[in-house]
């Protein structure tokens, strides 16, 4: 199977860079025991990235959500998931 990057043409050092720069960040909230440790941190970062970037197809400021009501919800179900705790 061939890679992302050869499927898009997308290569580079540069594209890898944000990649690099969140998988560090959840790395350390892990460390510190803020983030779980049973999930991975490449995983989350891409579930993340796909979450946040599929909005900018669908989400209009003048629609039924404000970008601070959409930001909230958004964070929520990150942080908070989608249980209810029952």
């Amino acid at each position: 199977m061939r890679s992302w990057d050869e499927r898009t043409g997308n290569g580079g050092p540069a594209r890898h860079r944000p990649c690099r720069m969140w998988v560090k960040v959840i790395e350390a909230g892990i460390a510190e025991g803020t983030f779980r440790d049973d999930l991975g941190p490449k995983l989350t970062y891409q579930f993340l990235r796909d979450a946040i970037w599929v909005a900018v197809r669908w989400f209009t400021p003048s629609g039924r959500l404000s970008v601070d009501q959409l930001a909230d919800q958004y964070l929520k179900l990150v942080m908070e998931g989608l249980e209810t705790g029952r």
